[in-house]
This record gives structure tokens, C-alpha cells and sequence, in this order.
């Protein structure tokens, strides 16, 4: 049962108190009529309306409200929307009164993104309600002129924004590393260009990690993808602690991208320089299981603050062999030899073991889904009978060199319901 809306809520309408978080819900047959009149006033309006004029010295916040005042919000998305849901926030001020300022830093790989995403995410930082944050962009040898001149003008009109160019191409790991080490903030947030963000996201989330004290706070988030809206929220406790963090993260109880989270500075810079790789497409998960390996306090708020452009992905005949298989031997090597280095082993191979298996899983979905958007054509099924070959030789070095044993791996593909992956490896 979701948080927010499912068919035994028809006709009702719903008040909760969730983490010090007031939601309501509201069903879509009562809502989609108000939904499309709003969308349709907003669109009239775009050209007249000043997005600078928001009151931000409001603490207590209605996104359903404001999102009638904020043409970006609803620009160039068409969904359908599964739910609405607004939400009211109010806490002391005066929690920001311990920390200096910036409270956050927020961090923006920036490559080939163009003026439409890229305008959309800026917007969506730059009016943050929380106004004490720090904005770092890093373009990353952006083939996209627009990228460039996008960045410079944000950068121009708002001194709260740092602008960095790269002279040599180092992927995404890579430029978030590059922000990391010019980062000021009580915190760390991550987001991809092509996304967005509720205009009192980094409010609710650096507050609560102030009055928790919390290493890690995540909140849920909208997937946006074929012009389809949902909330992707997650069935764990609001809080976890220690070793717990690790383990739900491992066998995939929660979600491990950057953007859904901020961290604690503090948790961040005990890896100094070492958290993200470059040229590695896998940077992300590495880094995930890192963080979660070293925090002591999570905190989970229910509520979709954050939307997740889920880009088409573009289908080639060649064979990517880097991705496929070298990067993923080479991010299992990574965090093998970071919890052989950093902790007794026995202490985490639990973790260990699962996040292995999750990479083969994450690897067998991603071969399927290339497939099944091609054309399949006999040339596309054989690229398909090779990728499958790579993964399956990518589990008999894992287990030959020692990083699973064959009785632990079909132990959890048993345990996780992973058949596939389990009739791979006989087959």
C-alpha cells in the first residue's frame, strides 16, 4: 500500500501526519478536471508571469498551491498523473542558527543536456525556498554549446552559483568529484541536469537532517518516462541505523541513485578524494555503497520531492563490452577491495555478496530492455545471445576469483526469487 493514493481511497479524501510531514490525499477522478484547468492556466500565463516574486519568507509551504504560480513546473512535461498530493511543512527557523551558511551544496554534472532540461533544472535550484545554498555546475566538455552558455548566464545573475568547465572529459563520477572539492555546504546534494526539484525540497531535507542528526535523509521521488508520471516511494521505517542501512540497500529494499538523497559534508569527506571514479558508468553505485557503509543515522520522508526524467535510451549495434562487462568487473573489484581494506570482511560479506548479485541483476535487466526496443532483427539477436554471454562470463570470474562463492550466489538468487539469473549462469 503506497502512501498517498490506491483504489480503497476512491472518494475519500485523507489527512496524515507522516515524520512531522502533513500530507493530503486526494483521488484522481476528483482532481484530473482542476489538474488540466491549472496546466492550462499556468501555459497562458508563462509569458506574464515573474517566477521572481515568490513569497520565500513563508516557512509553511503548499506545492499545490504554488505550483499554480511557477510556469516551469508544469513546462514541457505531459503526464498523467497517478495522484496528486500536497504537502505542508513547518519547523524553528532557528535550527539553522548552530551551522553556517551555504546550509547545502547542491551538484550538477552537466554533458549534452540542452536548453530545455538544463533551463528546467536551473530554475528549480535557483528558486529553492530554502535560500542559503550553494549551486555547483560542472560541465564536463559539454559537445553542446547551449550547455555553456546556459551555465554562464545562471552563473551571472546568481553569485550563489559556481561555474567550472573541465579541459579533458571525465565523466559523470568525475565532475561530481570536481564539485565535491570545491563544496562548502553543511551538506551535499546531487542532481542530474535533465531533472528537477520541489521548490522546498533542500528546506525539508537539510531540516531534518539538522534536527535528527542524521547522516543520510531520502525522500521519495517522481519517474517521469513515455509522458507517464509515478511516485516511487519505498516501504522502509523511517529511521535505520548502522549495518540495516547497508543491508536494505544491498538487496534492493530501497532505491540507490545519488539524486534522492543528501548527505552529511562531514560523512562525505572522511573518503577525501577517493568516492567517485571517472569514466566509470557505474560511479553512482559505487559511491552509494560506500556512503551507506560509514552512516550511522537514515532518515526516510515519504513525500516525492524530487522528478526523475527518465531519458529514452538510445539503441545501437554495437556491442558496448566496456559497459556490459569491464565496468561492472571493475566496480566489484572496487568495493571488494574497499571493504577488505576498511573493514573485517566477515563484517560486511553479506552486503558484499548481495550487491554482486544485484549487479548481475541490474545487467540482465538492462541486455533485455536494449532487445526488446530493437527491431530484433537477426543481427540484433545475436548482439543479444553476446551480451548474455558476457554477464555469464562476468559471474564465472567473479566466482573463480574469489568474490562469491557458487553456494552463496545460487544461494541468493534463491533466496531473491532471481531464477533468470540463476539459469543463466547453468545454461
Amino acid at each position: 500500500m503506497g502512501f498517498f493514493y490506491n483504489k480503497y481511497d476512491d472518494g475519500i479524501y485523507r489527512v496524515r501526519n507522516i515524520c512531522g510531514i502533513k500530507i493530503t490525499t486526494k483521488p484522481l477522478e476528483n482532481r484530473i478536471n482542476m489538474l488540466l484547468s491549472q496546466i492550462n492556466e499556468v501555459k497562458a500565463k508563462i509569458d506574464n508571469i515573474d517566477i521572481r516574486t515568490i513569497n520565500t519568507d513563508v516557512r509553511s509551504i503548499n506545492i499545490e498551491n504554488q505550483s499554480n504560480n511557477i510556469p516551469y513546473f508544469y513546462r514541457d512535461i505531459k503526464v498523467k498523473l497517478n495522484h496528486i498530493a500536497s504537502t505542508e511543512y513547518n519547523y524553528d527557523r532557528n535550527i539553522f542558527n548552530n551551522i553556517n551558511p551555504p546550509y547545502i551544496s547542491i551538484i550538477v554534472p552537466i554533458y549534452d543536456i540542452g536548453k530545455d532540461y538544463l533551463v528546467n533544472c536551473l530554475d528549480s535550484l535557483v528558486h529553492q525556498t530554502l535560500k542559503e545554498i550553494e549551486i555547483i555546475l560542472v560541465n564536463d566538455c559539454s559537445p553542446n554549446e547551449e550547455d555553456d552558455l546556459i551555465c554562464k548566464e545562471y552563473a551571472l545573475k546568481d553569485k550563489r552559483i559556481k561555474y567550472i568547465k573541465h579541459k579533458e572529459n571525465k565523466g559523470p563520477g568525475g565532475a561530481r568529484m570536481t564539485g565535491l572539492k570545491e563544496s562548502k555546504g553543511y551538506s551535499i546534494g546531487f542532481v542530474d541536469p535533465d531533472d528537477t526539484v520541489a521548490l522546498n525540497a533542500y528546506e525539508i531535507a537539510v531540516s531534518r537532517m539538522l534536527i535528527n542528526n542524521t547522516d543520510i535523509v531520502c525522500f521519495s521521488f517522481y519517474w517521469i518516462e513515455n509522458d507517464e508520471i509515478t511516485d516511487m516511494h519505498i516501504n522502509i521505517p523511517q529511521f535505520l541505523y548502522g549495518n540495516n542501512i547497508l543491508h536494505l540497500l544491498s538487496i534492493e529494499k530501497m532505491h540507490g541513485p545519488l539524486w534522492d538523497k543528501i548527505y552529511k559534508k562531514e560523512l562525505i569527506d572522511k573518503f577525501k578524494f577517493d568516492l567517485f571514479i571517472d569514466k566509470n558508468k557505474l560511479d553512482d553505485m559505487i559511491a552509494i555503497i560506500k556512503i551507506f557503509s560509514i552512516a550511522n543515522i537514515y532518515e526516510y520522508i515519504p513525500i516525492p520531492l524530487y522528478f526523475h526524467n527518465r531519458r529514452s535510451i538510445s539503441i545501437t549495434n554495437d556491442i558496448d563490452k566496456k559497459y556490459i562487462f569491464d565496468d561492472r568487473k571493475f566496480s566489484i573489484e572496487n568495493i571488494f577491495n574497499y571493504f577488505r581494506n576498511n573493514f573485517l570482511l566477515k563484517e560486511k560479506e553479506i552486503e558484499m555478496n548481495n550487491y554482486i548479485v544485484t549487479l548481475y541483476r541490474l545487467c540482465y535487466i538492462f541486455i533485455d530492455m536494449k532487445f526488446y526496443k530493437t527491431k530484433q532483427t537477426e543481427n540484433d539477436i545475436n548482439i543479444y545471445k553476446t551480451q548474455r554471454e558476457l554477464l555469464k562470463q562476468l559471474i564465472i570470474d567473479n566466482i573463480k576469483d574469489g568474490y562469491i562463492s557458487e553456494e552463496i550466489f545460487l544461494d541468493i538468487c534463491d533466496k531473491r526469487n532471481l531464477w533468470y539469473i540463476r539459469d543463466l549462469y547453468y545454461n
